[in-house]
């Protein structure tokens, strides 16, 4: 339990933060919508899990593409720092991978009962080093204590209690694909509150990277095919 808090919530949590410094929110969103594609990658070596197919594989191409296109930018502007956010920012959807793969141990625990531990094993890992880092919490204003209520019980944990739901039921890759809509909102919420422009850069790499959500997920590729009439 406490190795998939860790992968879970732990690193993921440690990391966004950190490369949202040198990074724009929209941007980090789009690194987000790469988890499905590291679920390919990681299921395609771990004992037991998802085979890629050659659709998969396609998927993964493409979104990898989209990464380097996001990156580009940050490779002209030489010690801005962006390519280096970006790299470090990939680590998270790798971590996520890892933990939905490993919950394939974790059976016989009802979900929420499962967020709940592995958030507090996550917690409990994650607090020693906040505090000797940042020091103690300051909690002063109501925007503060509204902003934890919405990102803890809601973003945090109905979401994941929500995903992990589905991770039982339809497989890690597919249930990976949530993240279809962090870029969305993401930009959509960067550009609108925190004053952040959308490059052609942003447009063309979110776009190599739903292409490649789309091949892995199959069903539109397959829909032709499932869609002749029989006989």
């Amino acid at each position: 339990m406490r190795v998939f808090g860790v992968f879970m919530f732990a690193v993921p949590f440690a990391i966004f933060p950190i490369g949202q410094q040198y990074i724009t929110a929209g941007l980090s969103g789009i690194v987000n919508a790469m988890t499905p594609l590291a679920v390919v990658i990681v299921s395609q070596f771990w004992v037991g899990g998802e085979r890629a197919t050659k659709f998969k594989t396609a998927g993964v191409v493409c979104g990898f593409l989209g990464i380097v296109i996001l990156s580009l930018p940050g490779l002209q502007v030489p010690g801005s720092g962006e390519f280096g956010a970006i790299l470090f920012t990939l680590l998270a959807p790798f971590s996520y991978a890892v933990a939905m793969n490993y919950m394939r141990r974790l059976t016989g625990m009802d979900v929420a009962v499962l967020t709940a531990v592995a958030q507090s094993c996550a917690a409990l890992v994650l607090l020693p080093v906040v505090w000797g880092v940042e020091g103690a919490p300051v909690v002063t204003t109501g925007a503060s204590i509204l902003s934890l209520l919405v990102l803890g019980p809601v973003l945090t944990g109905l979401f994941f209690v929500s995903t992990l739901w589905m991770v039982r039921r339809v497989g890690a890759t597919v249930s990976s694909t949530i993240t279809f809509i962090a870029p969305v909102s993401a930009l959509l919420l960067g550009g609108a509150f925190l004053g952040e422009s959308v490059g052609w850069s942003h447009i063309l790499g979110m776009a190599g990277i739903f292409a490649g959500l789309l091949l892995i997920d199959g069903r539109i590729v397959n829909a032709p095919k499932n869609s002749q009439p029989s006989g």
